[in-house]
């Protein structure tokens, strides 16, 4: 597996700062202050780099993490002087992983320590560094654990230069570990959060269900592009929802929106904030569409706010066309995405390519391209055996 290698650079900047009270003044206040608030990877590791840069001087620096071995891994790089475009610092933990190995957990370490227990690792340095237009002599790692597996390691190294690190310089970097440990932490949990939404909103993006949901202030969390549409439906009618964009024009209808902020004020039934209540509301002046409005309450009070969902309960989407009832159609309309679902309900309504395209302000072509997909989808062969399938 190739490491994955980022790189950037930018002048040096001359430092050391003394520690001594450093760690409550302002300035240093502001530089941990961009730590603790980065929410993404890059803005981070920007912060980190401006840290130890703005505190000591620096030759370069890397964060690697992601780490399955000493030679796989995802790095970033940081160097302080100009590296050729197709040079780069090596991604690996070669010189420090029997260091390791053998003091698992620990929190900070020096190439000077590893020397002293393995005088071999000057050669693996002088070969990692050899074809680099500047040498290291010294490095300092903070290392960073997951129980007993290494999850990451920041390097900040020095030349002959900025020569070696003070006690002072050490115990500063020492004061920095939990500071990019909480750090990291987040960022870790920001992501699984993203990648956990990511994937639920792929699921309803397949699925033919108009549902949306929203925050205890009514603002949108997520709706399929079914219930976008509906929404535009239940405010303007079919004919003045196909001349609007979907999500740009979307707006909860205001009487659905009244419902929710009733529940809200009202609360829990039992007057604790769990489970969950429902509301039918029906359409003013379509009787046939209704909204199911369900609140959920967290199942611990606290700072936790409901959540609303909203389904709607229709007999027709947005072109007019009549939504299957059967569960085993619900499955199969799965498999296609949002566009390809309106095409093939056009399709089973009997309209032609043309007609259809029309109706969706397409190219007949893009319809028949479409039309395959569906076809290849859902293994039909022709049109009268798609609306056998979804009847």
């Amino acid at each position: 597996m190739t490491p994955k290698t980022t790189v950037t650079s930018a002048p040096a900047i001359a430092g050391p700062v003394s520690p001594i009270g450093i760690h409550l003044n302002d300035w240093m206040d502001a530089l941990l202050g961009r730590v603790n608030e980065a929410l993404t990877l890059d803005a981070f590791w920007k912060a980190v780099v401006q840290l130890f840069q703005q505190t000591m001087p620096v030759q370069s620096c890397s964060m690697m993490y992601a780490i399955l071995d000493a030679n796989t891994l995802t790095a970033r790089h940081h160097v302080c002087y100009d590296l050729p475009s197709r040079m780069q610092l090596a991604s690996n933990l070669t010189i420090a992983s029997n260091y390791l190995s053998r003091h698992p957990q620990i929190k900070m370490y020096t190439f000077s320590q590893i020397l002293n227990e393995d005088p071999t690792a000057q050669d693996r340095a002088n070969e990692q560094q050899k074809a680099l237009p500047e040498s290291w002599i010294e490095f300092v790692h903070l290392a960073f654990w997951d129980r007993n597996q290494l999850d990451a390691v920041f390097s900040i190294r020095r030349g002959p230069t900025q020569g070696r690190f003070s006690p002072a310089e050490l115990e500063l970097l020492s004061r920095f570990h939990s500071v990019i440990s909480a750090g990291l932490h987040r960022i870790r949990l920001l992501g699984v959060q993203q990648e956990q939404r990511g994937a639920l909103e792929r699921f309803f993006s397949r699925c033919p269900i108009p549902v949306l949901f929203l925050d205890s202030r009514l603002r949108l969390l997520y709706a399929t592009q079914e219930a976008l549409e509906m929404s535009l439906v239940w405010n303007y009618g079919h004919e003045g929802a196909r001349r609007q964009h979907p999500r740009k024009s979307f707006l909860l209808p205001p009487d659905i929106a009244a419902v929710c902020q009733s529940l809200i004020a009202a609360g829990p039934t039992d007057g604790v904030r769990r489970g969950s209540e429902d509301v039918r509301v029906t359409h003013p002046k379509e009787v046939a569409m209704v909204a199911r409005v369900r609140i959920e309450y967290p199942s611990r009070p606290g700072w936790l706010q409901p959540t609303i969902s909203i389904t709607f309960c229709t007999e027709h989407n947005l072109d007019g066309a009549r939504l299957p009832a059967k569960k085993i159609s619900l499955d199969l309309l799965q498999r296609l995405s949002a566009n390809e679902r309106r095409v093939a309900l056009l399709v089973c309504q009997g309209f032609s390519n043309s007609v259809i395209a029309t109706k969706l302000g397409k190219s007949a072509r893009t319809v028949e391209c479409q039309l395959t997909v569906i076809f290849r989808k859902l293994q039909v062969t022709n049109r009268v055996q798609l609306a056998h399938l979804l009847s």
